[in-house]
């Protein structure tokens, strides 16, 4: 009778520890490599991850040169220095909501020392507000000066529409300033204060004129 390692029993034995290593090997083999490949996705998304952190902090700094070289551009817009008209005190003062707003205003002189003031809001914020302002600073140094009051306004209506920029609007007030008289219209801007002197203080002239401005 052969040893009992000899044995059908005994061969069966050595199949399956033979069968059972050659599994385990495989498993930690699979799974070596599942790891890897997990590992490999993770690093993956962390450079995907960081390339997408790169190009945004690349757009928001293109964006932030851009508001602000348009911000500088609307400043530069503005007058440097406010005009002096005897018999009137002129002060100004402007904070945008934004680094580019629409708002602006400028001063023009006119023959016999007549000064004409326009003060404006455009529709919205950023480059497309900068442009309608600059439309309109051109149209006011260029015509304010020239032109009546109302002829101003249907010439810059009439070029606004003209160029087709879409939704772009801006709401417009002129002033002329001709010594004791002054005179204004307003497209779309709030009602204009009129004040009135009563015993040295200023207050809102109730004048039926004065009622009627919308």
């Amino acid at each position: 009778m052969p040893p009992w390692w000899k044995t059908t029993w005994a061969y069966i034995l050595y199949g399956i520890v033979f069968l059972s290593v050659l599994y385990g090997l495989r498993s930690f083999e699979l799974n070596r490599r599942e790891q890897k490949a997990l590992v490999r996705e993770s690093e993956l998304r962390a450079k995907a991850a960081e390339a997408e952190k790169r190009a945004l902090e690349a757009e928001n700094e293109r964006k932030t040169k851009e508001l602000e070289d348009a911000r500088r551009l609307q400043l530069s817009m503005l007058p440097q220095e406010v005009p002096q008209l005897p018999g009137y005190e002129i002060a100004v003062f402007m904070r945008t909501a934004t680094e580019v707003g629409g708002d602006y205003y400028d001063f023009v002189p006119g023959d016999g020392g007549v000064l004409n003031v326009g003060f404006g809001d455009a529709t919205g914020h950023g480059m497309q507000a900068g442009t309608i302002v600059t439309l309109m600073k051109g149209l006011f140094l260029s015509e304010a000066a020239r032109t009546g009051i109302q002829a101003f306004f249907h010439h810059c209506s009439a070029t606004i529409k003209g160029i087709r920029l879409g939704r772009l609007f801006m709401a417009f007030s002129l002033v002329r300033i001709n010594g004791p008289t002054v005179a204004f219209s307003s497209a779309g801007m709030p009602r204009f204060p009129v004040p009135a002197i009563n015993g040295g203080r200023l207050k809102r002239c109730s004048c039926a004129a004065c009622r009627s401005v919308p």
